[in-house]
């Protein structure tokens, strides 16, 4: 398994080394895994949200900004409304490959990868909170129109350099028998592929 360093990580040494998929901010990008590259990823998150449906045939990643525009990131209503606006590409190319990629007894994974900060005790008990809770909402109902029910999946705001380029990306990794999704470097979801799927049940 490819391993990462404070100086590297899975998902930049994928893109820069192996000519992985990057989605970038205000992007939406399908990975089909029977083609190349079999690796989709985002990083430099920092206040974006990524949303990833995958199966073992393929995966919709999309990179959501915290407003349209960074003078406009305080702005809930202006937020909400991006945010939904971008989740109409994944709702649109999941419907178009939804038989092909994701359909009946195909295992699917929904993922949104987002942050938090630190808050006052006041704020919440734990002294987390989400950095966009209005974008959330409205994510999780679009999702629903599609039948799917998130895992949400944090990271920490900051506003200083990261000690590691492995915070803030995610890797779809669909290279071996296994396809894998890291988030920070850190393997969050495995689903088996056909093939390993057959060999296992092959007498």
């Amino acid at each position: 398994m490819t391993t990462s360093t404070p100086m590297s990580s899975i998902c930049h040494m994928s893109i820069e080394m192996n000519g992985g998929m990057e989605v970038h901010v205000g992007e939406t990008k399908l990975c089909i895994f029977e083609n190349n590259p079999k690796t989709i990823g985002a990083r430099n998150l920092n206040g974006h949200t990524v949303v990833m449906i995958v199966s073992n045939l393929g995966a919709i990643v999309t990179n959501i900004a915290a407003a349209r525009d960074s003078s406009l990131s305080r702005d809930v209503e202006d937020g909400t409304l991006h945010a939904r606006e971008q989740m109409q590409h994944v709702l649109n190319c999941y419907r178009q490959y939804q038989d092909r990629l994701f359909g009946a007894n195909i295992e699917v994974a929904c993922i949104v990868y987002t942050s938090v900060y630190r808050s006052p005790a006041t704020v919440s008990r734990d002294g987390l909170s989400v950095s966009l809770p209005h974008q959330m909402a409205g994510i999780a109902s679009e999702l629903a129109k599609i039948g799917l029910e998130p895992q949400f999946k944090f990271y920490m705001f900051t506003e200083l350099r990261r000690s590691s380029r492995s915070r803030g990306t995610v890797h779809v990794d669909a290279r071996g028998f296994i396809v894998t999704v890291y988030l920070d470097d850190k393997p969050t979801c495995c689903i088996e592929t056909a093939r390993a799927a057959a060999d296992r049940l092959r007498p």
